[in-house]
C-alpha cells in the first residue's frame, strides 16, 4: 500500500536548483563575470543543508507519496474545503478517523488532512474493487481478487452489497439478484448465504463477512499510513437502504476491526462534498435546495436535499436498484449484438467469443464518435450497421424516462417544485453521468449542474469532512447531516388503534414520547407493539416488535403512568423505552433490522403504503368516527394499554388535507 497526498489544486511543482561546484560565467562580447568565492560557499552550503533535509523527508513515512511502479492512476489534487467557522481548541476523543466510500463496485478510503483530503492507495489504485477470493492457500482482497475471477468464478465473490441484510421473506427480488450471480448462493434463515468449495470441503460464508475482507484491506492502507493502529470510521450507504441493511454495513466494519461512528447517506455526502466548495453557502448565510442525482453502476438514487444556516436535511427520496450506469454504457452493445445475430443466421456467439469482443469494441468505438458526430458506421466483414445520434437516444430513452420520473416522484416528497431548486449535483462515474447530463439539464429547463467537483469525487470529499468533524479537526462550529422518517412509528393501543408517536417526515435525529396507562385493575403488566404505517387500524400497518414491561405496581386500571420514548438516530436504530413513572423500572427495545422503510428510498412497498392510506382514508376516518370510544378499554385485551395525555397536551383530534392526506392533530 502507499498513499496519494490530495494536494491544493493547481500547485506548481518547486523549481529544482543544482549547484555545479564551478564557478559561472557568461560570455558576452568577450565580458567575463567572475563570482565571489564567498558567494560560492553560501551557494555550497544551502545544497548541502536542502540535501539533508530532503533525505529526512524521505525517511519520513507520512512523506512518502511515491506510487507504486506501473500504477495506472496518477495523484489527483483537491482544494481543501472552505470552513465556515473558528477552529477547535477541544481535542476529540476520536484521534484519527478514517472515511470509507462505499460503492457498488468500488470502494474508497480516505480520511481529513491539514484541510484537505488524503486518499490511500491499495495495489496502487485509487479505489479497491469490491472483489474477494477464497483459495486453497488463503484469502484475496481488491484487485488480486478481481484479476483471478476468470479463473476462480465459484469462489471469487462480487455484488454482495445487493445481498447484505435483505431477507426473502420481505424482499422477493432477492432471489433475482442471486440468479445473475456465477457463485452459488443458498438462503439459510431467510437470508443469503454463499456456498464456496475450498480444499475439497464446502464452507459457507455470510455476505457481512466477504464484505469486512474489503473492510480489512482498506483499514490497513490507512493504518499503514499513520503508522499505528485505529478503528473509528465513517462510511457511506445508499440512500435507499433499509434498517437490515445499514446493520448489516456495520456488521461487517465489526468484523473488519471497525467502529462505525456513522453512516451518512451517499447524497447527503454529495450534497455536503459540493457545499464546502461553494462559499456563499459555507457562510451559514443562505439556504439552498438541492437535486443530488446519483448514477451508480446498476442503481440511481434522487435525493432533494435543503441547506440551511449550514444544516443539511434530506426532504424526500427516490430511485431504483435495477438499472443504473452500465446500461447506459451496454445499450448499445446489446443492439449491435441483436442486428448482427439478426443478419448472420444462426451462428452461435457463446462459441464466439472472438466476434463478441470485436462487436463490443466497435460499439464502444461508434459511441465515442456519436458524441461529435451525427452518424457512424460498425463494420466487421460483411456485417454493416448505420447508428445516429439519434438512435442512441432511443436507447436511452427509458434511462432517462424513469430518471425524469423518479426526480419528479422525490420532488413531490419534498412538496417542492422544480422551479424551486437552487442546484443539481450529479454524482458517479464521468463518462456515464456525462451521457445523462443534457438531458436533466434540459428538464430543469437550463439549470446547469454544479462542476466545481468531479462527479466521482463528491461523495467521498462529503464523508471525509464528516469524519474530520468527528475527528475535531474541522474549523468549524458544527454542521448536521439530517434524515427523515419515511413512515410514521407508535404503537398499537386497545381496540386495534394505531397512534403516532413520531410522524412521517421527522427530521431525524429526533425523540418524541407518549403516556399510556393499564385498561384492567391489577394489571401486572403491559405488551406494547411497535407499529410503523399510516393508517388508523393496525390491522392494515406492520408490526415489527414487542416490547413487554412486567412487574407493575397493583394499582386501579387507568391509574398508573408509562411513558414509552422514541429515540430515531442517525445510526438508523430505534430505541423504544418503557419508563412506569412511579417506580422507574423500564425496559428497552431496539429495532436494528426491521423497520424497513425508515427512509424513504426506492421501496415499491412504501409508496404502496402511501398511496393506500390516501386512497383509504375517508373510508378509514368513518370506521373510527363509528367505533365506542367508551367500550374499546373494557373489552381491550388483557395486557393492553391506552393513550393519556402528558402535561401540556390537547385532546387529539382527525383532520385530512386537502389533498387527501389523513392524519391526526392537536
Amino acid at each position: 500500500m502507499t498513499t496519494v497526498k490530495v494536494a491544493p489544486e493547481g500547485n506548481p511543482s518547486r523549481a529544482q536548483q543544482v549547484a555545479t561546484g564551478q564557478k559561472s560565467e557568461r560570455n558576452d562580447n568577450n565580458f567575463n563575470l567572475r563570482v565571489p568565492r564567498w558567494i560560492l560557499l553560501a551557494l555550497l552550503g544551502a545544497f548541502a543543508a536542502s540535501c539533508v533535509t530532503f533525505v529526512f523527508y524521505l525517511q519520513n513515512p507520512r512523506n512518502n507519496t511515491q506510487m507504486v511502479p506501473n500504477a495506472a492512476p496518477r495523484p489527483q489534487t483537491e482544494q481543501p474545503a472552505p470552513y465556515c467557522g473558528n477552529a477547535r481548541d477541544s481535542e476529540s476523543e476520536y484521534p484519527h478517523v478514517i472515511a470509507i466510500e462505499f460503492g457498488e463496485t468500488y470502494s474508497r478510503v480516505g480520511a481529513p488532512v491539514s484541510g484537505g483530503m488524503e486518499i490511500f492507495l491499495n495495489d496502487g489504485q485509487l479505489q479497491t474493487p469490491n472483489y474477494v477470493a477464497y483459495t486453497d492457500e488463503g484469502i484475496l482482497a481488491g484487485y488480486n481478487a478481481k484479476e483471478q475471477a476468470l479463473d476462480n468464478p465459484k469462489n471469487t465473490v462480487f455484488d454482495v452489497r445487493r445481498l447484505l441484510g435483505r431477507k426473502l421473506s420481505k424482499d422477493p427480488s432477492l432471489q433475482g439478484d442471486i440468479d445473475l450471480l456465477p457463485y452459488d448462493v443458498i438462503i439459510r434463515d431467510d437470508k443469503a448465504v454463499i456456498k464456496l468449495h475450498i480444499n475439497g470441503k464446502y464452507k459457507f460464508i455470510t455476505p457481512e463477512e466477504v464484505q469486512a475482507e474489503v473492510m480489512k484491506k482498506l483499514k490497513a492502507a490507512a493504518v499503514e499510513y499513520y503508522g499505528e493502529e485505529l478503528n473509528s470510521t465513517v462510511i457511506t450507504v445508499p440512500a435507499y437502504f433499509d434498517d437490515d441493511q445499514r446493520q448489516a454495513t456495520k456488521d461487517a466494519a465489526t468484523i473488519a476491526g471497525l467502529d462505525v461512528l456513522r453512516l451518512v447517506n451517499e447524497p447527503t455526502a454529495a450534497s455536503i462534498g459540493h457545499c464546502l466548495n461553494h462559499l456563499e453557502c459555507s457562510n451559514a448565510d443562505c439556504e439552498d435546495l438541492v437535486v443530488v442525482y446519483n448514477l451508480g453502476e446498476k442503481s440511481i438514487d434522487v435525493t432533494v436535499s435543503s441547506i440551511d444556516m449550514g444544516v443539511f436535511e434530506i426532504l424526500g427520496s427516490a430511485g431504483e436498484r435495477s438499472t443504473g450506469g452500465d446500461d447506459l454504457d451496454d445499450a448499445l452493445t446489446k443492439k449491435v449484438i441483436r442486428e448482427f445475430q439478426n443478419k448472420m443466421g444462426n451462428l452461435d456467439l457463446n462459441t464466439a467469443p472472438n466476434i463478441i469482443e470485436s462487436l463490443k469494441t466497435q460499439a464502444k468505438r461508434v459511441e465515442q464518435r456519436l458524441s461529435v458526430e451525427p452518424v457512424a458506421t460498425i463494420q466487421i466483414d460483411e456485417f454493416s450497421l448505420v447508428i445516429t445520434q439519434k438512435d442512441l437516444e432511443s436507447l436511452h430513452k427509458d434511462i432517462f424516462d424513469g430518471s425524469v420520473n423518479h426526480i419528479e416522484a422525490a420532488l413531490n416528497k419534498a412538496k417542492l417544485r422544480k422551479t424551486n431548486i437552487s442546484h443539481l449535483i450529479l454524482t458517479g462515474n464521468p463518462t456515464q453521468v456525462s451521457k445523462i447530463q443534457p438531458f436533466l439539464e434540459a428538464f430543469f429547463d437550463g439549470r446547469e449542474v454544479r462542476s466545481d467537483v468531479v462527479s466521482d469525487r463528491a461523495v467521498l470529499r462529503g464523508v471525509v469532512y464528516q469524519a474530520e468533524i468527528l475527528s475535531g479537526e474541522a474549523r468549524t462550529d458544527w454542521i448536521g447531516a439530517f434524515d427523515i422518517t419515511a413512515l410514521s412509528l407508535g404503537i398499537e393501543t386497545a381496540g386495534g388503534l394505531y397512534t403516532t408517536v413520531i410522524p412521517r417526515n421527522s427530521v431525524i435525529p429526533t425523540r418524541k414520547a407518549v403516556n399510556v396507562t393499564t385498561i384492567h385493575d391489577n394489571q401486572s403488566k403491559v405488551v406494547v407493539n411497535i407499529i410503523e404505517g399510516e393508517r388508523p387500524f393496525v390491522i392494515n400497518d406492520k408490526v415489527f416488535g414487542t416490547l413487554e414491561l412486567e412487574g407493575l405496581p397493583a394499582r386501579p386500571a387507568g391509574e398508573l403512568r408509562i411513558e414509552l420514548s422514541f429515540e430515531m438516530h442517525l445510526d438508523s436504530v430505534l430505541r423504544v423505552t418503557a419508563t412506569e413513572l412511579e417506580n422507574g423500572k423500564q425496559e428497552v427495545f431496539l429495532a436494528r433490522s426491521d423497520l424497513h422503510s425508515r427512509y424513504d428510498g426506492i421501496g415499491i412497498s412504501l409508496d404502496a403504503v402511501i398511496m393506500d392510506a390516501e386512497e383509504n382514508a375517508e373510508q378509514d376516518y368513518k370506521q373510527w368516527a363509528a367505533l365506542d370510544k367508551d367500550s374499546i378499554a373494557e373489552n381491550g385485551p388483557e395486557y393492553g394499554i391506552v393513550a393519556v395525555l402528558r402535561d401540556g397536551e390537547k385532546p387529539i383530534r382527525w383532520y385530512w388535507r386537502e389533498e387527501g392526506e389523513r392524519g391526526y392533530k392537536a
